[in-house]
């Protein structure tokens, strides 16, 4: 890996750890402040011991939790308006002593990065919320179309990703170490940057349909030993970050018309490359 791409890759990776990653806003705290004025019907921002708000004209949107609870509950009113949105962020670098949290009937939105970085242990849904889902273990929303969080603390060993799901969103299962391994249906066309980063999965097949590999897609899984790519792959964003890290992968199985092959050039890995046909 070339110190360009190299140097790009790890300023990424501790924007995911540091920042929420990828769609972290890079404003300043003024420009922020005029992005929520122009917003329909923002008020102002408040907060409370357990979590900071912004006050719309007929809702609430959480935009962080700042309390120590074991479980924590969000409400579903906040100053008489329906607490209808968690943002970006809301969930990030939460304190280790958060195991558990609540959401109510009445968040109807919840933003992709809502829940990176959290260390929890369970994330549960109000029976009667109509606009979300948890498969096992997984927040979803109730098309099972969106992958948006899962608990990186979670006792569950195996995952199977619904075959509704087209895209393995960024940093969703980063973290995971418990997490040993991860069906992946052939509706997945993209997997996106970071999206496994440092899970506990020992083997990844990709199926066949899987067309885009994100950058640092499998980034510091340490017990990773195998890698399996389809013959339909046909971008894998910088190769060399892919599986960097992965100190236990041994071999990496491709098509020779895709990058696979580029991917056991990554600074320091030991794997070999293995041809499964042209």
């Amino acid at each position: 890996m070339n110190s360009a791409i190299k140097k790009l890759a790890l300023c990424t990776a501790c924007s995911l750890i540091a920042l929420s990653a990828f769609t972290a806003c890079s404003c300043s705290n003024g420009e922020v402040d005029n992005i929520k004025t122009a917003s329909a019907g923002y008020q102002k921002s408040a907060s409370t011991e357990l979590y900071k708000y912004d006050i719309f004209s007929d809702h609430i949107a959480v935009t962080a939790y700042t309390g120590e609870q074991e479980t924590a509950v969000i409400p579903e009113m906040i100053e008489d308006k329906p607490v209808t949105h968690i943002t970006e962020n809301t969930f990030y670098n939460i304190s280790e002593k958060v195991k558990s949290i609540q959401i109510p009937k009445t968040v109807t939105v919840i933003d992709q990065h809502s829940f990176t970085g959290n260390k929890l242990e369970s994330i549960v849904l109000d029976a009667d919320n109509t606009s979300f889902e948890i498969e096992n273990g997984a927040l979803m929303d109730k098309g099972k179309t969106r992958l948006l969080a899962f608990p990186e603390n979670s006792d569950i060993e195996e995952f199977t990703i619904p075959d509704t799901v087209t895209s393995v969103p960024s940093g969703v299962f980063s973290g995971c170490t418990r997490l040993k391994k991860i069906n992946i249906p052939s509706s997945v066309k993209s997997i996106d940057t970071f999206a496994f980063m440092g899970c506990g999965i020992t083997q990844a097949e990709l199926p066949e349909g899987v067309e885009r590999l994100g950058m640092g897609a499998f980034w510091n899984c340490k017990s990773l030993e195998t890698l399996i790519l389809p013959k339909s792959l046909k971008t894998i964003d910088n190769p060399e970050t892919t599986c960097q890290s992965c100190s236990s992968l041994k071999t990496v199985k491709g098509y020779d018309s895709t990058a696979a092959k580029e991917i056991v050039k990554c600074e320091g890995l030991s794997a070999e490359y293995e041809s499964i046909g042209e």
